[in-house]
């Protein structure tokens, strides 16, 4: 079981839910890993009931798998994968943004502005788990402009199935600014209510084909199992 779990303190109901979901999101557990309730439940110093809860509710959501006779295991991770939550993330934002033209009010597309500046302002030093949380955020603001809640829950599920992933992008990227720079220009197009060109910057910044899963698939796996190696070996008597 990984550093982040080892560390987690004691917690109960929500907040056990809100800590096993980040571990799934981050890959906490190796891919196909296999979950041992009693174990999780006594790192996080609480019962079983809780955390049994908490995994079934992200099976639900695609973060954790169950199987019959196995148990809970951590999602595995293929390059099929990753391409087909890239392509259904793309073809749901891109459909979205013409209702967000139609809905969104204009202090709502100027308040979302104004965070991506801020995020540009520290971009430079924020660590790529927190950049990747915040392109997050402006992805899921985004859809709540939709005023359809369930496309916002779809935004909200595929989000955070890809957040690993594109910390990864961002981290990789020539300039970590660009992604923010993009999202402040389709900000702009939104706020012009110029449904052309934000579909077209949309459509840049959540581009990726086959060959970019593969790469980002390889860097993922890489890291997911040097971090526990680390652990390990940090861990050794």
């Amino acid at each position: 079981m990984s550093k982040t779990v080892q560390k987690a303190k004691p917690r109960a109901g929500a907040a056990v839910y809100d800590t096993i979901r980040e571990m799934a999101i981050e890959y906490r557990f190796r891919p196909g890993e296999k979950i041992i309730e009693n174990d999780l439940a006594a790192v996080l110093g609480v019962s079983r009931t809780p955390v049994r809860e908490a995994l079934n509710r992200l099976v639900n959501e695609g973060l954790i798998q169950f199987e019959r006779n196995h148990g809970f295991s951590c999602r595995t991770l293929s390059a099929e994968d990753v391409f087909f939550l890239a392509e259904a993330r793309r073809d749901i934002e891109l459909t979205m943004l013409p209702k967000v033209i139609a809905r969104a009010r204009e202090d709502e597309l100027s308040s979302l502005k104004s965070y991506c500046v801020s995020i540009l302002d520290t971009v430079a030093v924020l660590p790529p788990c927190e950049l990747a949380k915040a392109d997050e955020a402006f992805h899921n603001r985004l859809s709540d402009f939709t005023r359809n809640t369930v496309t916002a829950s779809i935004v909200r599920n595929i989000s955070a199935r890809i957040r690993f992933i594109r910390k990864i992008q961002i981290e990789g990227q020539r300039e970590r600014s660009d992604v923010f720079n993009r999202y402040i220009q389709l900000t702009e197009a939104l706020l012009q209510r110029d449904e052309k060109t934000a579909v077209e910057i949309m459509a840049h910044v959540l581009r990726f084909d086959q060959s970019d899963a593969e790469a980002v698939l390889k860097e993922g796996l890489g890291r997911i199992y040097l971090d526990k190696i680390n652990f390990d070996v940090s861990m050794a008597p």
